[in-house]
């Protein structure tokens, strides 16, 4: 009970702190914070010992964060209250992602047996957030609006869409991990603009055209990038940068050692936890080369035993 209404307040949150950083600041600024999300998780990820990024990874990221920013980052400017609602909504958008994947896991639970158990709790939460914030009080206001048959369908429409991508989002990060959401939701943002440019062609300003258009080749080649890499890096196999790359580039990015934060560990090399277990196993399995080689001495009695002649010899029933 108590953890799935925090995954629903969170998830809740997520959504209300957004809503209120586009209403607060520019839509520069809203997507400034949207892009923080990315390197946020990835300091949350590694600091909890959930998942380590190699040096490979963080620049395929940084193509991606960095091509949809020189793309869409415009017209940047910060207040107090849109700081606040920004940065709300990045802590929450993080810890519900990470909560979507790692609680479906611990559970064994499906997308659609994930929302169902949220549902009630967040609707609740919705209407509670919702009403106060849409009931202005002036025009344009919820207490103004007429539902004819039109906006009925346009209202049902809506939710359907938003069920359906709300279950995309369970499986897909259930099956890959929060950080690859986000790059797919980037890509999406490309694809929007791409569309754009293609369907709804203009003449005018193509300065504005080409740094656009450069940085979604940017962002998709660095989406491209990190998911060759993350496959390549699953499967044990080498990636592009292993066979394309020049020696230079390939000793400042082929880590082979990913750190583990000593505080995770008692002064004997003891985990202190499961997450810290499960931080050391991922270690070893990211970076099997760094796995020591240990031999471990036997006694005269334990040899004996494992040995069948030794056995026979020394007349031992076992």
């Amino acid at each position: 009970m108590q953890q799935t209404l925090e995954v629903a307040a969170t998830g809740v949150g997520s959504i209300v702190f957004m809503n209120l950083s586009l209403h607060a600041n520019s839509v520069g600024t809203y997507q400034m914070f949207k892009l923080l999300i990315i390197p946020v998780l990835m300091v949350i990820e590694s600091q909890r010992g959930i998942k380590f990024y190699h040096r490979k990874q963080k620049c395929a990221l940084t193509f991606v964060v960095g091509g949809v920013a020189f793309s869409t980052l415009t017209d940047v400017s910060l207040n107090m209250t849109g700081l606040v609602w920004g940065v709300g909504a990045v802590l929450s958008t993080c810890q519900f992602q990470m909560w979507q994947g790692g609680r479906a896991k611990e559970f064994g639970l499906s997308p659609l047996q994930m929302v169902h158990s949220m549902a009630k709790y967040q609707f609740g939460m919705a209407v509670v957030c919702a009403i106060p914030m849409d009931w202005t009080g002036s025009a344009g206001g919820i207490h103004e609006a007429v539902m004819d048959g039109t906006g009925f369908l346009l209202l049902i429409t809506s939710c359907t869409f938003a069920v359906g991508s709300y279950f995309a989002s369970f499986g897909l990060i259930g099956k890959t991990s929060p950080v690859t959401y986000q790059v797919i939701g980037h890509m999406k943002t490309c694809s929007i603009l791409l569309g754009g440019f293609l369907l709804f062609p203009v003449t005018s300003n193509w300065a504005d055209i080409f740094k656009n258009l450069s940085g979604i080749l940017v962002a998709l080649f660095g989406a491209i990038l990190y998911g060759h890499l993350s496959m390549d890096r699953a499967e044990g196999s080498k990636d592009w940068i292993d066979l394309f790359a020049g020696p230079a580039i390939r000793e400042q990015l082929c880590d082979n050692y990913v750190p583990i934060p000593q505080l995770m560990f008692t002064e004997d090399g003891e985990p202190l936890n499961e997450e810290s277990e499960r931080a050391l196993a991922m270690h070893f399995v990211q970076v099997p080369e760094a796995m020591p080689s240990i031999e471990v001495p036997k006694s005269p009695e334990v040899s004996a035993m494992a040995d069948p002649e030794a056995q026979m010899e020394g007349g031992a029933i076992l």
